[in-house]
């Protein structure tokens, strides 16, 4: 039978919206902080400037000021260790690299069945 593991935060707080100049502070740095090293990675500057003018107008920059977090995790705790070390073993055996860091945090939360 499947089971679904989940890592869940939930953030609540105090919205604020950019400035049209702070939104371009924003997306100009992380363009360049998660573009400029792809191969084929897009900046700032590579977009035209009237394609960026439309496109702007459809986005809504937003800060929020954290005021409380809340967490859950549902990780086959549940599970006996057998089935833990199973569950673990098939996901580190992934190719999906999402999967794999699952398998290594669950590891961390047994340590005693993984050394």
């Amino acid at each position: 039978m499947p089971t679904w593991d989940y890592l869940s935060i939930h953030a609540y707080g105090k919205v604020r919206i950019v400035t049209e100049d702070e939104l371009k502070t924003a997306l100009t740095t992380m363009l360049a902080r998660y573009e400029s090293q792809r191969e084929n990675g897009r900046t700032w500057q590579t977009f035209d400037a009237n394609k960026l003018e439309n496109e702007m107008k459809g986005i809504i920059g937003f800060e929020i000021e954290i005021t409380t977090i809340q967490a859950a995790a549902k990780m086959s705790q549940n599970r006996s260790d057998i089935n833990y070390q199973s569950i673990v073993a098939e996901l580190g055996n992934s190719n999906d690299q999402r999967e794999v860091h699952v398998a290594k945090w669950m590891r961390e939360q047994r340590k005693g069945l993984f050394s």
